[in-house]
Formats: structure tokens, C-alpha cells, sequence
């Protein structure tokens, strides 16, 4: 019994080796070899990740470089990776170059994201309509979008030439989420608040999409108040967890660029 449980779970994860994989593969290798270091994003988050690294939330802001409190409007789980990434490459070398974490961080990150890909699709119980899903999305992923299309943090040019990684690591909780939504073991209702402030720490319009899924879980579900119950627990949770930061963004949100800007 054992052996043929196995050879399933070494069957079921054949195709997304096969689909998933050589993707992988090639973006880590572009990520080395062909990186615009000169991307739209990539000095922020460096800039980011060495402020925090000091203690302090980054002063950087996109639009116009002049942010009060950039450090409130995007979430410091990446920063915060990619500072201790940095401090721990210190040890095996002294000449820590920060490029070099972000590429190293990069390269985690793509693995990252085919595994949460991995384990949605061996959700879906139709063999044909996985693989379907990994094709589609692997298609979406690395389809040459129109300009206006670019900034969606969920392709092959936002990752690369962009810098929006901080979307592709919300979008690998709010997957990892979705996996354990199918999931009736007890161990979820640990793991889902680390997921949800996961998202919140990550990228907040994706926070805003967790929001309205998970929403939309409890109306469709027919023990929605068992649904509602379990949700707002796991909401609160989450909720603590995150508090260090969306607690100083709500109470500061008047110095955000994008506020004064609207405002003046």
C-alpha cells in the first residue's frame, strides 16, 4: 500500500516537472545571466532592504522620490528577507554585494512560485484539467503583454525587467491559501493566519484580492456561519501578526505620496 501511494505521488508530480521545471530553469538562469539591473523597482527594493537592515522603514518612494513614509505604503516582508538574505551571505563571503542577494533572492523566488503552482494544480482532481492549468498559466505567465498589461507583477517582464517581485511573493501565499482552503486537517488553522499575514506583509492590492476571496468563500459556502466563524478567527490572527505594520499605515496614511498628492 505504502509503494503504490509512492509511485502516485511520484506520477502526480512527473508533469509538473516536465510543464513547471525547464520554466524555472530558464528564468533562473536569465535571472544571472541577463538581470536589468537598471529595472524600474530594483534600486527601490535595495534601497529598501539596506534601510531595513539599519532598523528603519525606507524613505524611497516610486512616483516621485520624495516619500515621508514610503516604508508604510509597501510592506516590509520583502525587505526584510532580503536584509537577513544579505546578512546571512555575509558569512560565506566578506565582499557582500547586494545584487548578488537579489539575485539570490530572485532565484528563491521562482522556485517558490512553481512549488505553489505545483500544489494547486495537484488540487485539481481531473488529470488532464491540471496539466490545463499549468499550461495555461505557464502561457499567461510568458506571454508578451501590451503596456498596459505590464505592471500586473504576475509575468516573465514584471519580474525581470520591472522589479515587481513583491506581487509574485504575495501572489505565492495567497496560492499556498487557496491550498489549504481544500485542506480539513486542524494544522490549517495555524498555518492560514501565516498565510494571510503573509499576503498583508507582502503587497496590499493583493491583500485587497485575499479580502474579496475569502468573502466570497463565506457566501458561497453552505455552513457559512461555521465559514464566517472560522475565517474571522483566522482573520484576527492574521491580523496580529501583521499589526507592526498596517496599525502605523492606517494611523499615518496622510503622508503617504500618493495622499498628498490627491490632497494638493
Amino acid at each position: 500500500m505504502g509503494v503504490e501511494i509512492e509511485q502516485r505521488n511520484t506520477k502526480e508530480l512527473l508533469w509538473p516537472a516536465i510543464v513547471l521545471g525547464p520554466q524555472a530553469l530558464w528564468i533562473i538562469f536569465l535571472i544571472w545571466g541577463h538581470l536589468n539591473l537598471l529595472m524600474v523597482d530594483l534600486p527601490g527594493h535595495i534601497f529598501s532592504a539596506a534601510e531595513f537592515a539599519d532598523g528603519r522603514f525606507h524613505q524611497f518612494s516610486d512616483r516621485t522620490f520624495d516619500g515621508v513614509i514610503h516604508g508604510l505604503f509597501y510592506p516590509p516582508l520583502e525587505s526584510a528577507i532580503l536584509s537577513s538574505l544579505h546578512y546571512l551571505i555575509g558569512f560565506v563571503t566578506d565582499d557582500v554585494d547586494w545584487f548578488v542577494t537579489f539575485r539570490v533572492y530572485l532565484s528563491a523566488l521562482v522556485v517558490f512560485l512553481f512549488v505553489a503552482l505545483t500544489a494547486i494544480g495537484l488540487e485539481i482532481k481531473s488529470h488532464r484539467s491540471r496539466i490545463l492549468f499549468w499550461i495555461l498559466f505557464s502561457v499567461l505567465f510568458h506571454w508578451e503583454k501590451s503596456d498596459r498589461l505590464f505592471f500586473q507583477g504576475l509575468g516573465v517582464y514584471d519580474l525581470l525587467v520591472t522589479g515587481l517581485s513583491s506581487q509574485v511573493l504575495s501572489f505565492c501565499f495567497l496560492l499556498l491559501l487557496l491550498v489549504t482552503n481544500t485542506r480539513q486537517d486542524d494544522s490549517k488553522f495555524l498555518i492560514r493566519p501565516m498565510l494571510m499575514a503573509g499576503v498583508v506583509l507582502s503587497h496590499l492590492v493583493t491583500s485587497i484580492v485575499m479580502a474579496l476571496f475569502l468573502i466570497c468563500l463565506i457566501v458561497f459556502d453552505d455552513r457559512r456561519i461555521e465559514r464566517l466563524k472560522s475565517t474571522a478567527f483566522e482573520g484576527l490572527w492574521a491580523l496580529g501578526l501583521s499589526a507592526f505594520f498596517w496599525i502605523p499605515f492606517v494611523a499615518h496614511r496622510e503622508f503617504l505620496t500618493s495622499s498628498m498628492i490627491v490632497t494638493s
